[in-house]
């Protein structure tokens, strides 16, 4: 297994982080552009490095020490590839940079350029997003996809009842969660209104919303006024995936258009039926059978009727649940890990270390 330099930084999207936690070795080691990251999920030293000037590029000059000692390095931001492309110049160590989904040229910029350039190679996780950064001139070569990462719970029985209790939702009420981070286009008002129209025709469903990100306040001021706010729990980044994955019947990712798909695959190695919107990235990873129910995307009454349909209908979600189970395989973190670690030979073969 080859030993990895990880950067990350406070910003970097909550769906790389959860592929970070689930594929990173035990002798890699992980890096901060400034402060680290909080995630519950990534129970690892993380060493944070002073950024001179509010430049991540001075601040890869700083972790030349930490890069010289791996065999690539990989960034999971953007302020952590301009970070890594510099370490990576002063110690000749191959970088890479994951992505979550398909970046606009506004978004990345300068490291944009270094990868039409091929000095940090992209790793998504469909061919669509492949296909799109080709389409914006970057090289075939350096554009890699690799299998998603999610590992089933452990100990699922237990965190149920321990996150059922501290929620105050009785073991025969019906619990979905929506366990992506609220970005502005994630989806999670039409979460909410979607459960406030069930919540006109049943008394017992749920909405679990555990994360956190620039959209929260304006979604939870959205849930308190539809009337059932008293049934939509928002914990703040203060639960774990794996307990609010653990508690919940099932889960939804209502996104507006494609986002990160590392929570959905997640929920699906939980075993968890999926209510998604059907987004090309979702579709390309999951393809076809009865794991998740298709909704369109802005479609809160379609997703209310899923929503119904899940909490009434044991033997339809059943059916949904074990689709799930016998999807889970295809995210198992040993195998992601080995598809990355042959990515990363082919890095440093493509790249001798020690070149500058």
């Amino acid at each position: 297994m080859a030993k990895l330099l990880h950067i990350v930084d406070a910003q970097a999207p909550y769906e790389l982080l959860l592929q970070l936690a689930a594929v990173v070795g035990e002798q890699d080691e992980i890096v901060s552009v400034g402060p680290p990251p909080a995630l519950p999920e990534l129970a690892r030293p993380i060493e944070p490095h002073h950024v001179p000037f509010g430049r991540p590029g001075l601040c890869g000059r700083r972790m030349a020490g930490r890069a010289a000692r791996a065999d690539a390095i990989h960034a999971w931001s953007e302020p952590a590839a301009l970070a890594a492309l510099e370490a990576g110049k002063r110690t000749g160590r191959p970088a890479c940079l994951s992505l979550h989904r398909a970046p606009s040229a506004e978004e990345l910029g300068e490291v944009l350029l270094a990868a039409r350039m091929g000095l940090v190679h992209p790793v998504v996780h469909t061919r669509r997003v492949r296909a799109a950064l080709i389409r914006m001139l970057m090289p075939k070569t350096v554009v890699t996809v690799v299998p998603l990462a999610a590992a089933a719970p452990d100990a699922r029985g237990e965190r149920r009842r321990r996150t059922r209790e501290a929620l105050g939702v009785r073991d025969e009420q019906f619990l979905l969660v929506a366990p992506a981070a609220l970005a502005r286009d994630a989806g999670h008002r039409y979460a909410t209104w979607a459960t406030a129209i069930v919540g006109h025709i049943i008394d017992n469903v749920h909405l679990l919303v555990p994360g956190r990100g620039p959209a929260l306040r304006s979604v939870a001021f959205f849930a308190r006024n539809t009337g059932y706010g008293d049934r939509m729990h928002f914990t703040e980044g203060r639960l774990p995936l794996v307990d609010a994955l653990s508690a919940a019947d099932a889960a939804v990712f209502l996104p507006r258009r494609d986002a990160g798909l590392s929570s959905l695959a997640a929920a699906l190695a939980a075993g968890l039926p999926v209510v998604a919107s059907e987004t090309p990235d979702a579709a390309e990873l999951i393809g076809d059978g009865e794991a998740v129910a298709w909704v369109p995307p802005r479609s809160p009454r379609e997703a209310a009727h899923v929503f119904l349909r899940l909490a009434e209908d044991r033997e339809f979600r059943s059916r949904m649940s074990a689709a799930a189970r016998a999807a889970a395989p295809a995210f198992a973190p040993a195998a992601c890990r080995a598809a990355l670690d042959a990515f990363y030979d082919r890095l440093a073969a493509a790249q001798p270390i020690g070149s500058a």
